[in-house]
C-alpha cells in the first residue's frame, strides 16, 4: 500500500490543476511551466500510486475512473493545505489565540488591569489567561507566553525586554522613628528593625548607590514577608523600616502614615521586565502585548496609573 509520505505534494497540486484543465498545454500555462514538466509530475504520481490516472492519446486525454476519484480527494487535500497556510498567515499578521501571562501579585493588582483592558479591546481575536503569582514560573514547561518580573534575574535563555523602572522608597512610621530614632544614612539601617523580604530570593541586604560605588546594607528585623503590601502594613504599624516600591507607599506617605527616609538619595532601582521564550518568529499576540506594556508603563513608575484603559 502506498504511504502518504511517498506522495510529492507538488505533483499532487499539478495533478489537480491538470484534472480541471482542457489540456496539458492549458495546465502548463496556468502553472507557469512546460508541458514536459506537467507530464513528468503526472508520471511520477502514477508511478508512486501504481495506477493510471489519465488515458492519453496523440490528440486528447481523459481521466480514468481511478483518476477522477483521486482528483476529488486530492482537491480536498490541496484545499486543506491552502486553509492551513491561510491560518498561519493570519496568525503571523494579526494577534490571535490564547495569550498566557504571569505577573507578580501586587504589581498585577496595581498595574495590569488597564493594560489588559486595552489589549483585549484592540485585539478581539485574542483570549487572555493571567496568573498572578510571586513564584518563578518556568515559561516553556508551563506553556506561558510572557512573564512580567521585577528585580534581578537569574541567568536564562529567555528574551528579556526592559519595560520600566520601579522607583523605591525607604520609609517608616512616625511612631517607629519617635521610638527608635531616624537613621541619618542608609548604613545606619543595620542598627534598626527592618521589614525583610523572604520570597523566592530572600533578601536581608538592601542595595544603595552613592556617587562612588553601589553598596549593600545588611538588615534584620522581627518581621519578614513575601509581599510588599504586607511590608507596608507592617511598617505602618511601627514594626520596622521598609524598602517599598513607591507606588505602594505613595498613599501612606501622602497621608503621613509613613515618612520617607534618605529623600534625594540614590536607592537602587528595580527593573520591570517582560520575559518570553524567543525573539525570533515571535507570535503577534506576544509582540502586541509586550509593546503595549512598554507603551503604557514605560519609564519610571512612582504611582499606579489612574486610567490608562483608553
Amino acid at each position: 500500500m502506498t504511504d502518504v509520505r511517498d506522495i510529492n505534494l507538488n505533483a499532487l497540486f499539478v495533478f489537480t490543476v491538470l484534472g480541471r484543465s482542457a489540456s496539458l498545454a492549458a495546465a502548463a500555462r496556468e502553472l507557469g511551466t512546460q508541458k514536459s514538466t506537467v507530464s513528468r509530475q503526472l508520471a511520477e504520481l502514477e508511478g508512486v500510486l501504481g495506477v493510471r490516472l489519465v488515458q492519453r492519446t496523440s490528440r486528447q486525454w481523459a481521466l480514468t475512473d481511478a483518476g477522477a476519484l483521486f482528483l476529488r480527494e486530492s482537491q480536498a487535500v490541496i484545499d486543506a493545505a491552502r486553509a492551513a497556510l491561510g491560518s498561519v498567515a493570519a496568525h503571523h499578521d494579526e494577534p490571535t489565540g490564547l495569550l498566557r501571562v504571569t505577573c507578580p501579585v501586587t504589581f498585577g493588582q496595581h498595574f495590569l488591569g488597564p493594560v489588559l483592558v486595552r489589549y483585549l479591546d484592540e485585539h478581539p481575536n485574542v483570549q487572555v489567561s493571567v496568573a498572578l503569582t510571586d513564584r518563578s514560573v518556568e515559561l516553556v514547561d508551563e506553556s506561558v507566553d510572557v512573564a512580567i518580573r521585577i528585580g534581578p534575574l537569574t541567568d536564562s535563555s529567555l528574551v528579556v525586554r526592559r519595560i520600566a523602572t520601579l522607583d523605591p522608597v525607604c520609609c517608616a512610621a512616625p511612631r517607629y522613628l519617635a521610638s527608635r530614632g531616624t537613621p541619618a544614612t542608609p548604613r545606619a539601617l543595620s542598627a534598626h528593625d527592618c521589614i525583610v523580604w523572604n520570597g523566592r530570593t530572600p533578601s536581608g541586604r538592601w542595595l544603595f548607590r552613592s556617587t562612588e560605588e553601589p553598596f549593600e546594607v545588611a538588615v534584620t528585623g522581627r518581621a519578614s514577608a513575601d509581599d510588599p503590601t504586607l511590608h507596608a502594613q507592617l511598617a505602618e504599624a511601627g514594626f520596622g523600616i521598609a524598602l517599598l516600591p513607591r507606588f505602594i507607599a505613595a498613599d501612606a506617605l501622602a497621608r503621613g502614615r509613613l515618612v520617607e527616609l534618605f529623600a534625594g538619595s540614590t536607592i537602587a532601582f528595580s527593573d520591570l521586565v517582560a520575559l518570553y521564550p524567543s525573539g525570533q518568529l515571535l507570535a503577534p499576540k506576544v509582540r502586541a502585548f509586550v509593546d503595549l506594556l512598554a507603551a503604557m508603563l514605560g519609564g519610571r513608575l512612582s504611582a499606579a496609573p489612574r486610567d490608562h484603559a483608553r
